[in-house]
């Protein structure tokens, strides 16, 4: 099971969601900005590894409420986004 939670997860990243919502940094990017704006006003700013982190916490509050593989996928996927997140933030 974990060998096709992990390879279904980069299939997504680079196939499909790739397609469908363009360069993961960017859009981890475009969710951060967006985030930032609604944020703005109580004082918080968040980076994209931020989002990464959050996205991950919501899989699991949904796995913790329902198992469905959906979660399992996107959380291993997001987790793979925060690798490269933190590649590209420490360069």
């Amino acid at each position: 099971m974990e060998t096709k939670i992990l390879e279904t997860a980069k299939e997504l990243l680079n196939g499909d969601r790739a397609k469908a919502y363009g360069d993961v940094v960017e859009n981890f990017e475009a969710i951060a900005a967006v985030s930032n704006v609604l944020l703005r006003r109580k004082g918080k700013k968040l980076d994209v590894e931020d989002i990464a982190i959050v996205l991950v916490a919501l899989k699991m509050a949904r796995e913790g409420n329902m198992h469905k593989d959906d979660n399992l996928i996107d959380g291993a996927a997001y987790l793979n986004i925060l690798s490269i997140m933190n590649e590209v933030v420490n360069r």
